[in-house]
Parts: structure tokens; sequence; C-alpha cells
């Protein structure tokens, strides 16, 4: 190792070129910013290769990929069938075929009714122009809109006050903005709607809506909460500092450490997602707390040194410089942990706030070695050991006690943290400043759910036109149709009940399959070849007609309800199916794999979270060359997070994706603070021969200063988080500042209890000498 003369001598000479050297690798990171891209694609959130994603992108691939948008119209007091308000209904379904990438509109107006003139059967639009709409046809209209199988509660509601205009569209592969256009589009249509109908209310939802609301939350992201963290820093800085050419520094410092790391996310050519939105504020943090440490030092040491203000800097750095790297390493293993994650998003979150953490100590060595001579420091004042003595000395009287009351508390905290269920909201991961939030809940509460369970069913004979093989279909359909959880059920079954009925003369007691193979196979021909373009089959048949799609529409539900809906519909098919005549699918859907998704990360995060445990204790057992002392830094940072869960199963009691990936990144962030204090105590036993108490005295009152600071700022930028729209991003925010502040406490109160307790099975060889345990 190189002796702290020599060390301090090189960076004295060097601090310019080290600066310039950081300064030019900063501005040269930081171009790439121009590359960054904004991903609108909730799929960049499915783990690749997992089970139930590549069942969705199966049944793609017979039926082809399609995203959705769903205008929702209703008028509050009276039915939407009248004259004055299907004309503009109608001419909304007319409009939205001009929606980039739209392939196909559906709305009660140009619903496919099926009627028969003498023995010929058509298939026409409800309405082809405004003149057809006579008071007998509206009448017509309203009795099938409220009563017809694949209109109510998918297209329209079952009082008649809300109807809706589906429009599915198909992206081309690779293309980022296309949700974004297609939803702007959309929404230029919905204000022009609402204009010139007062009295009716429209929103927009859909999966395109929803896609597109990830890189606005992104953007938001960045456009409020990275400015508010910037202030809250300075303002925390100014007041725990107290000096403004130390505010400037951190200012400094925060900026090139954040500027450098959003550019390499351009130059690795990661596509930005709402996640992007948190990695200023987590490079904004980590950089701080590291700044922090180096000035909270040159403070304490000024009065050593009088003028000689580089000699300071140096000596400062050369002091903080051995922690301050084993917490950049330990930041930099939770964050790169997240590798493990089942989500790409995290993964590249995590690559990058691990760039992000390595940066910051480049920075702030260099910025250091340069800015702290320009500072006058006034050396921190006495009163700050008396102010810990007074709360260490009763507690180091009695550690074993103390010790006792953690464990109670541990122990509370561990039964109600089992209360916590696995759940999400899918919706809910908006608030309601993003319009598709109370666009969707408005939907769900006036017209239909947006989550879809589908399934494929096969021919056993390879026929879909099999009457036996509709009837299977049909009976699975009954029995989704008696489910609470389903509003709707889209199946090829109904249309051919539905043709056998009109050829039959429209009378009730036809409304069923044809026993005939030829009959239904001549209604499925006629049928098809009846329907106008952009509103055919070719999204519920595949190409050789072996195989059929079956689309059920769910009613609002979390997570673990679209679980459990999957599982009884999977096992109920399975176990019922004739599978002489249907091979029955699974149930699979964009839902689905979102519900999947927080059970999942769990499996992959606990891999993550082992290997961040092991490679952390390591690094501080090789830090501190001390393997006891690498394995007491578990306890103080492994109860705040069972606490931490406990008082989340109180409040909330339900974890989701975010809570489970916060403990990764929270462990690096809070075990950095007992190397701090770890670090200290072990040179005040060993190289100066202080008793425990008196060395714990003199390492709280040397340490705690700035790991407080730090806790506070770190655990203000999480805060910040709170205040995203993105509810994953606040809920991870919350939960890291609970952790934190937890942290704080174990450090503070927990660890020294702790050190005192173990301190004579911690030096081993190097105990020889030291002063005994005090009394």
């Amino acid at each position: 190792m190189m002796p702290a003369s020599r060390f301090e001598h090189l960076l004295k000479r060097y601090r310019f070129a080290l600066f310039l050297g950081v300064t030019v690798m900063v501005l040269a990171m930081s171009w790439g910013m121009t590359h960054i891209r904004f991903a609108a694609d909730y799929r960049s959130f499915f783990p690749e290769g997992e089970k139930t994603v590549e069942q969705l992108d199966a049944l793609h691939r017979q039926f082809g990929k399609s995203d959705t948008l769903l205008f929702v119209i209703k008028h509050p007091e009276a039915s939407l069938f009248n004259r004055r308000d299907l004309e503009q209904l109608h001419a909304l379904t007319e409009q939205a075929w001009m929606i980039p990438h739209a392939y196909r509109v559906d709305s009660v107006t140009n619903f496919q009714h099926v009627f028969a003139e003498g023995d010929t059967v058509h298939v026409d639009e409800l309405v082809r122009e405004p003149g057809d709409l006579t008071e007998r046809h509206i009448a017509l209209m309203e009795h099938l809109g409220r009563h017809d199988i694949e209109l109510v509660k998918r297209l329209v509601s079952a009082d008649g006050q809300t109807a809706g205009v589906l429009v599915t569209l198909q992206f081309p592969p690779q293309t980022l903005d296309a949700a974004i256009d297609a939803t702007t589009r959309a929404r230029a249509m919905v204000e022009a709607f609402r204009q010139a109908n007062p009295h009716l209310q429209v929103h927009l939802t859909g999966l395109a809506a929803v896609e597109a609301a990830y890189p606005e939350a992104s953007q938001q992201d960045m456009a409020v909460l990275t400015p508010l963290m910037y202030l809250i820093i300075l303002l925390a800085s100014a007041l725990m500092l107290r000096s403004v050419g130390a505010l400037l520094i951190v200012l400094v410092a925060i900026t090139m450490a954040t500027a450098a790391t959003l550019g390499i996310s351009g130059w690795l050519g990661f596509e930005a997602t709402a996640l992007t939105g948190l990695l200023p504020t987590i490079v904004l943090a980590t950089s701080v707390a590291e700044i922090m440490h180096m000035l909270s030092a040159a403070r304490q040491m000024s009065g050593q040194y009088g003028d000689r203000r580089v000699d300071l800097a140096c000596a400062a750095i050369r002091d903080t410089l051995k922690p301050i790297a084993i917490g950049t390493a330990t930041n930099a293993v939770g964050f790169y942990s997240l590798v493990f994650a089942a989500s790409p998003p995290y993964k590249e979150f995590g690559v990058l706030a691990a760039i992000g953490a390595v940066m910051a100590l480049l920075v702030t060595v260099s910025v250091s070695a340069v800015l702290i001579p320009l500072l006058r420091l006034k050396p921190l004042e006495g009163a700050a050991s008396r102010r810990y003595y007074l709360y260490l000395g009763p507690l180091l009287r009695r550690p074993k006690l103390w010790l006792f009351g953690f464990v109670a508390v541990f122990l509370l905290a561990l039964g109600s943290a089992r209360e916590n269920q696995i759940n999400d909201r899918i919706v809910e991961n908006f608030d309601t400043s993003i319009p598709v939030r109370t666009a969707t809940e408005f939907a769900m509460d006036n017209l239909s759910g947006i989550y879809r369970l589908e399934y494929v069913a096969t021919s056993s004979r390879g026929d879909i036109s099999d009457p036996r093989f509709l009837a299977e279909l049909d009976r699975f359909a009954q029995w989704l149709r008696a489910q609470k959880e389903v509003d709707s059920v889209t199946t090829l079954s109904d249309a051919i009940k539905k043709l056998n009925q009109t050829m039959a003369g429209g009378h009730p007691e036809a409304y069923q399959l044809p026993e005939d193979p030829a009959l239904a196979a001549q209604m499925l021909l006629v049928y098809e070849m009846s329907l106008p373009f952009g509103l055919d089959l070719s999204n519920q048949i595949n190409i050789d007609k072996s195989a059929t799609r079956l689309v059920i529409t769910l009613t609002r539900l979390d997570t673990q309800q679209i679980r459990d809906i999957k599982a009884r519909a999977d096992d109920w098919w399975h176990t019922h199916a004739d599978r002489t005549t249907l091979v029955p699918g699974v149930g699979t859907g964009e839902a689905v794999v979102f519900a999947n998704l927080t059970h999942i990360s769990i499996e992959y995060m606990v891999s993550g979270l082992l290997f961040e445990l092991v490679s952390i204790t390591l690094m501080v057992a090789l830090f501190l060359r001390n393997v006891p002392l690498g394995l007491i830094s578990l306890l103080p940072n492994i109860f705040p997070f069972f606490v931490m869960f406990g008082i989340w199963g109180l409040l909330r009691g339900e974890v989701n994706t975010a809570a489970i990936n916060v403990c990764v990144v929270a462990y690096g962030l809070i075990v950095e603070a007992t190397i701090h204090l770890m670090s200290h105590y072990k040179a005040q036993r060993l190289e100066h021969g202080q008793p425990p108490r008196e060395a714990l005295l003199s390492t709280y009152q040397h340490v705690l200063p700035s790991v407080f600071a730090n806790a506070v700022i770190l655990a203000s930028g999480f805060l910040v988080m709170t205040l995203s729209p993105f509810s994953m991003n606040a809920d991870f925010g919350l939960l890291a500042a609970i952790a934190i502040f937890l942290g704080l406490i174990f450090d503070a109160l927990c660890l020294p209890l702790v050190l005192l307790t173990f301190d004579r099975y911690l030096w081993g060889r190097a105990a020889t000498g030291l002063a005994t345990r005090q009394a």
C-alpha cells in the first residue's frame, strides 16, 4: 500500500491534471445524452424467455400482435341511443380509422348485424350513413346494444348510457414512438369530440395509451423530481455545511456525476423507460453522500492545518478515501445486483446506477482536490461530543438489555411483515396526474375492463367449423361467463349460433350450434365473405382454420385475482375438455404476464440478494481485515429491512416489484455508514489503544455527524421519489427512505451495543496490549 505521505505528495502534484482528465471524461460521457430515446412499450418490462411471455408470443404468432385504444363515451343522465349522440358516435368511429397504425375499428355503429331477407342472409353495418338513423333503427340498435352478447359490456353498457369505440392497432417492429403517435392523435380527437359535445363525457384508454404513459411518467420524473432533488440537496447541504463555497462544490460534483451517468445510458443504447426517471435522483443521492464525507472530514480537520488548505484537502481525501471507496464498492454491488432482476429495465437501471456510483467517486476525489483549498472552513465545535455522550452513556451501561430490546422489536416486526401479500394493481401503477389512470378507471366503472385473458383453442381434427369442436368451445365460454371476474367473452361459437338463429327465421330457440358439419362450414364461409375489410375474422381464426382465439375481458382486478381466475379457468378447461375434439390452450395475455411479474421478480431477486450479501460481507471483511467485523456488519443492516416490511405490513399490506428490488438497492447504501463507523472504531481500538467505551464515544463523535447528514440527504432524496406519477417509483422511494432512516437508527443504537458486547472476540492476536474492557 502506498504510504500516506507519498499519496499526498502525488495528489498535490497532479490534482489539476486529475481534475482536467475527469472533466474531459465527464464531458465526453455527457454527450451521450443526445442519443437517449424514450421507449413506449410496456413489453420492455417483460422478462425474456419467461414461460408466460413465450405463451403470449406464441398467440401473437398465430393471430398477430395488436394494441388497442378505447374511446369511452358516456351520457351522464340519459341513454346514448338518440339521433344526435349516435351521429357523433358514428363520426368518431369513422375518424378513428385515421389514427396511425389503426387496422380495425369496432363500435355499435359499425357493428356487423346479421339479418335475413327471405332466404338470403345479410351481414351489414348498423349505421352506414347518418340518414340510416330512423326511430325504428335506433330502437333496434338500442335493443342489440343492451342484449347482444357481442356488444353488451364490451362496446355498450347494460344501461345504454355508455358506449365505446375500440381501435385495434398494429405497430411496425422496432418502432419506439408508434404508441405515442397513435395516442397523441387519439387525444386530439378526444378534445375535439369533447368541445363539440360538452354534454358527454369522453375518455381514452387501452394498451397503447398505457404504453404512451410510461415515457410520460419518466419525462415528468426528470422534469419535476430532478430539480426538486437538487433543491433539497442544496438546502440540506447549506444547513449542515454552513458554507456557500462548500455548497458550490456539492453542486459541481453531483452535476458532473449525474450528467456522466445519463450520458453513458445514451452511449450504451439503453432505451429510456419509466425507471430512467429515477436515475438522476439515485445518482444525485449517492454522489452527494460521498462529497459530504470529504467536506465533513475537511471541516473537522481544518483546525489542524490553518492556512495550509491544499494540505488540508489532501489529508481529508487521504483519511476518507478508503471508507468512501469501499462504500462506493458496496453501492455499486448493490445496484449491480439488479442484473438478477426479472425485468430488463431493472437490469439496465442497475448497471447504470453502478456506473454512476463509480463516477461519483472519481468526481468527488478530483473536485475535492482542486476546490476544497479555495474554502475557508471552520472546525466543528466541541459540543458534539457532549451531545453524543448523553445518549451513548445510558446505552452502553446496559448493552445486553438494550440488545434484547432490539431483538423484541425485530420479532414484532417479523410478525407484521408476514401480513404482506404479493400483489399489484396494474392501472394503479400511475397516479391520477396521468390521464390514462382516470380514463381506465372510468372505463372499468362504466363500460368494461381493459384486462384480457386469452386462449387458443385448437381443433383435434384441424377444422374449427366442426360442430363438436364449437360445442366444446361454447361450453367453456358459458362457464367463463358465469364467473364474477368476467365482463365479456368473445368467441367464434357465438357468431355461428347467431347465424343459425338468423337462418331459422330469428326464433330464440334456434340460437344454438348446427349439428350438421357441412352446414356449420357453410355458415362460417358465408360469414367470412360478408365481413368488410378491417372487420374480418383474422384476429380470431388462424390461416389454416385449425385454431381460434377466445378473448375474455376481465373486470377491475388486482394481479392476484388475475392469477386466480386464470388458474381456475386453466384447470376447468383442461379437466372438462374433450381432447378427441379440442386441444385446450393455456391462458395468456399482457395482464397475465404483468400479474406474474411480481412473483417472478421475487424468485429472481433472491439470487441477487444472496449475491449482494455475500459480496458485501466479504468486501467489508477484506477492507477491515477482520472477518468477525464483516459478519457483524450484517446485523444492523439486515434488521432494518425486517422492520421496514413490518411497518409496510401495517400501512399497506401488499408488496410489489418495487418492494422487492428496494432491498437490493438500499442494502448497499445503508451498509456504507456501518463501514465508516467500524473503520474508525477499529482504528481507535488497535492504533490508539482506547478501551471499548472510549473508542465508541470517539467514533460516534467523529463519524456520526457525517453519517447523520448523509442519511438525511439520502432519505430526503428518496422521499422526493414518492412524488413520482409512477407508483412503482413512488413505492421504491418511500421504502428506500424508510430503510435508510431505520438503518441510521440501528447504526446509532444497535451497532455500538453489538460492538461492545462482542468486542473481546473481534481482535484475536491483535488484541495483545489493548486496553481492557471497561466495567
